[in-house]
């Protein structure tokens, strides 16, 4: 139950960042990611330092539930570490495609998250690393639903760029939240 809600969030915060990239001028957004970046890192060490409670105002510290939530178990010696990465592969899209990074980023959210539900409670056909054939179904079907409803991309550079998703989430040996992004966007600069 926990990873559903963690997949939840996944989805959620992943497709504000990319209505903000849609919505707003690009300088507005990249400041407000810079702005959340260096706030998920200082939320984090002074988590990590134990010093929360003295240096964290009160509103801050609804950081300790978005911890819960947002995070791995594997993570905690480094908390918000998948986000400050999610924001690290955010940066990287905007580098690369502008104002259109909103694509890569709805991937991530959606085809990722999709993959994860899918593989734990239904993987049964093992991939690499922990992976599931029906995980990789699900990101690529799921990564689909934005590429074509969100986006004037043709249809055929919509299914390769699921494609390239999926693969990258596949075969990724770091974390996902930056590579899937930063492969898609690469994808995404030559045909698109």
């Amino acid at each position: 139950m926990l990873e559903l809600r963690r997949q939840a969030f996944h989805l959620v915060s992943f497709s504000l960042f990319a209505v903000l990239l849609l919505y707003l001028p690009l300088h507005i957004s990249a400041a407000v990611l810079a702005i959340l970046l260096a706030g998920l890192v200082f939320v984090s060490a002074a988590i990590v330092s134990g010093l929360e409670e003295k240096i964290l105002p009160p509103s801050l510290r609804i950081a300790k539930y978005i911890k819960k939530v947002a995070d791995r178990d594997k993570d905690k010696q480094f908390p918000f570490y998948g986000a400050i990465l999610g924001m690290v592969g955010i940066g990287l899209s905007v580098v690369f495609l502008g104002s259109r990074a909103y694509i890569p980023i709805l991937v991530l959210g959606w085809g990722d998250s999709a993959s994860t539900v899918v593989g734990v409670y239904f993987g049964r056909h093992k991939l690499l690393a922990g992976r599931s054939l029906e995980g990789a179904i699900g990101f690529f079907l799921a990564s689909l639903v934005p590429l074509f409803l969100a986006t004037s991309l043709s249809p055929w550079v919509a299914v390769f760029t699921a494609l390239v998703g999926t693969v990258t989430e596949i075969l990724s040996p770091i974390d996902d939240n930056v590579t899937i992004p930063l492969a898609v966007s690469v994808v995404l600069r030559f045909l698109a």
